[in-house]
């Protein structure tokens, strides 16, 4: 694929491919997740969805852009709040783990047009970020 006066390589194009295809995968990533938060964990369905899952389950780490993009959808599915503290206590709180200065920065933007997001911001624990990305996001919740 030529860009510019550049071509990428074949392993980049697979990598834009793959995004864009997750990309679009989110809205149906979301309501899927939102179903499974609402499961047994013990259903057939539960272990049917979850697998459907694996490749969002890897952005937290992999890929925050991609998860920041699920994570917003999911709250533009739901007002359910044990939906909502799942998101908090999993996407959330993984997301700022593995990348805290860039999430910290996308959170906080976020948290002021989304109040409903910064309502759920007591579901994050501190996980492994550091100290001062963790005042932020408890400065968050005193809004």
């Amino acid at each position: 694929m030529e860009v510019g006066d550049r071509t990428l390589s074949d392993s980049s194009g697979t990598k834009m491919k793959e995004h864009n295809e997750s990309q679009k995968m989110i809205p149906l990533y979301a309501k899927k997740w939102i179903t499974l938060v609402k499961l047994e964990p013990e259903s057939i369905e539960y272990d049917v969805i979850f697998k459907e899952l694996l490749p969002v389950l890897d952005w937290p780490n992999d890929n925050p852009d991609l998860c920041w993009d699920f994570i917003q959808e999911v709250l533009s599915q739901t007002n359910d709040e044990r939906v909502l503290y799942r998101l908090a206590a999993g996407p959330i709180e993984s997301v700022l783990a593995h990348h805290p200065y860039k999430s910290i920065v996308i959170l906080e933007g976020l948290s002021e047009k989304l109040p409903k997001l910064r309502n759920i911001m007591d579901g994050v624990w501190q996980n492994n970020m550091p100290d001062d990305v963790w005042q932020r996001v408890q400065k968050l919740t005193e809004k």
